[in-house]
């Protein structure tokens, strides 16, 4: 609930709105999927087994599903990269503890 609330609370942040949550929604769920899907490549890609190549795998992951993400757009505010990345971000959390279990 944590990224969730966080992602919530950038949106209402934004002040000028000019992502609506209906967009957001979109990049959460496209954004996570997405993420997870290079993550998967990037992880058999590296051929390590190491936990900090994990790490640095799925953080490579988000990154890369952002920049897909920012660049169509013409984003003319910091914090709507911000909300963005909390968008991947979040949609990305729920997709990979999905494997967890």
């Amino acid at each position: 609930m944590v990224p969730l609330t966080i992602l919530i609370f950038f949106w209402e942040m934004n002040v000028p709105q000019n992502i609506s949550i209906y967009k957001i929604t979109k990049i959460l769920f496209t954004g996570g999927i997405l993420s997870l899907i290079i993550a998967v490549f990037l992880f058999e890609f590296s051929g390590s087994t190491s936990v900090i190549m994990v790490g640095i795998v799925e953080e490579a992951a988000k990154v890369l599903a952002i920049i897909w993400f920012l660049k169509d757009r013409q984003v003319k505010y910091i914090f709507n990269g911000l909300l963005i990345g909390a968008a991947v971000g979040t949609g990305f959390l729920p997709l990979s503890q999905q494997g967890m279990r």
